[in-house]
């Protein structure tokens, strides 16, 4: 869902708020004072300063407008006390309500927002911890709601019950986050459980080195832990040569890997993994006379244990970059005429780099 269908969507149930408010804008116009005030907030600077300035100053004047319309008098005025928020909004005796909006979240984190609304009619003070997608809109008609919940009570109850006593009352409600749009996870593409990595390897050992497409598939068992399936297969491109001739070299590898993927909030977010497997090599040679020509073919058992990291370029796909280092049992050699020429996995290393999707 798009931004703007998100605040078309928030302007709807903003007029439904409103007619529950129209409820009460002529008992609120017969009580003197009938007024709302609006406290600014005042806060560090911060390098997200000015994105919040905007954010809280299209809430507020979003706000002030739907209750201008239905006959409420709204005054806006910055802080005056040092002790808390609770205090701040508690300090108007001149008004029915007073609302104090704060961003709650730290840098790079999360967006969310605390709702204050101290009602001096009945003396009591709300604080509602909401989510609001960054989206001044939803936040707006988050505020109506919470005010119409807060104040319908004193406007509805016959005038002969008597106001409650003047002890403040504090109400903490819990949290709460409106759903988010379709296609939107907890934490977008890191919280899909299937990802599919395609790329190429170089592989470098005692045989030279070799290039080979790879193909691997993860599935995340919970938080940061994967377990996941890859392949190197074919590399083509080392080449072992002795006094009796030239042997062409193809590998092939598979692994089953347990990863680990912490969650960083930075550009690049590293990963790491164990992995057991197996190895194929595959020789065929040219030989020099008075030798002949042959081909044979080996199996050895495989570990790896790899470093690297991941570029994000879009909430499903990123650039991964890895290293691996492969060790074999048992080691499999290359033989001219019975004499050892060259040997793999003692170790060798390979380095990877693919596209990443999340499926």
């Amino acid at each position: 869902m798009t931004k703007s269908h998100s605040r078309r969507r928030a302007h709807g149930r903003a007029a439904a708020v409103l007619a529950g408010f129209a409820l009460m804008a002529h008992p609120a116009r017969a009580r003197e004072p009938s007024r709302v005030i609006i406290v600014q907030e005042r806060r560090e600077r911060r390098e997200n300063q000015k994105k919040d300035d905007a954010f809280l100053a299209e809430a507020y004047l979003r706000v002030a407008s739907e209750l201008r319309s239905i006959g409420f008098e709204v005054r806006e005025r910055p802080p005056r006390k040092d002790d808390g928020p609770r205090a701040e909004v508690e300090a108007d005796d001149d008004a029915i309500a007073t609302i104090l909006v704060r961003r709650t979240a730290a840098p790079g984190q999360s967006s969310t927002a605390d709702i204050w609304i101290a009602d001096h009619l009945t003396r009591k003070t709300v604080l509602r911890k909401i989510d609001p997608h960054d989206d001044p809109a939803t936040l707006a008609m988050l505020v109506l709601e919470l005010m119409r919940a807060s104040l319908i009570e004193p406007f509805a109850a016959p005038s002969k019950i008597e106001p409650p006593p003047p002890e403040p009352v504090t109400r903490l409600v819990e949290t709460f986050r409106p759903p988010p749009p379709p296609g939107e996870g907890r934490g977008g593409g890191a919280d899909r459980n299937i990802t599919l990595d395609a790329g190429a390897s170089l592989l470098w050992g005692d045989l030279g080195l070799a290039v080979a497409p790879t193909l691997a598939l993860s599935y995340r068992l919970t938080g940061p832990l994967k377990v996941g399936a890859l392949a190197m297969a074919p590399a083509f491109g080392a080449v072992v040569r002795a006094d009796q001739g030239v042997a062409r070299v193809r590998q092939e590898l598979a692994l089953v890997e347990l990863g680990y993927y912490p969650s960083f909030p930075r550009w690049i977010h590293p990963r790491a993994a164990i992995g057991l497997g197996v190895y194929h090599l595959a020789a065929e040679g040219d030989a020099r006379a008075p030798y002949r020509d042959g081909n044979d073919g080996t199996w050895a058992f495989l570990t790896s244990a790899s470093a690297g990291g991941a570029i994000p370029l879009s909430r499903t796909a990123r650039i991964v970059l890895d290293a691996r280092i492969l060790v074999g049992f048992p080691r499999p050699v290359v033989r001219f005429a019975s004499q050892e020429v060259s040997s793999a996995l003692r170790p060798s290393v390979a380095f990877t780099s693919a596209l990443e999707v999340d499926l």
